[in-house]
């Protein structure tokens, strides 16, 4: 909702104990944290698209996701990817990490 609520959030004791017990179920994070605002680009190391995806191919979009990602995880410097389910206009997000 705002910078302030964001900045509280990373600093609290609550993500602390979530990023904490991740860890002691061997979860551990691989790159620091990535905000992205609304309005502004995202960092030149993030790559972020947006996909309009036709109804009833979710499933189809998801698998060719997964093979892009599968490409995109044997270049150098390749951190990881994150794909978000489509939001309420009905778009997804991918974040591409590098």
């Amino acid at each position: 909702a705002s910078t302030e609520s964001l900045d509280a959030w990373l600093d609290s004791p609550e993500r602390r104990a979530v990023l904490g017990e991740a860890a002691v179920q061997g979860f551990w994070r691989s790159s620091p944290d990535l905000i992205l605002a609304e309005g502004e680009l995202p960092p030149s190391s993030a790559g972020v698209f947006f996909h309009d995806v036709a109804p009833g191919k979710d499933a189809e979009f998801v698998a060719a996701q997964r093979d892009l990602i599968s490409v995109s995880s044997s270049f150098p410097g390749y951190e990881g990817t994150a794909l978000f389910p489509a939001d309420a206009a009905g778009q997804w997000m991918s974040v591409l990490r590098f």
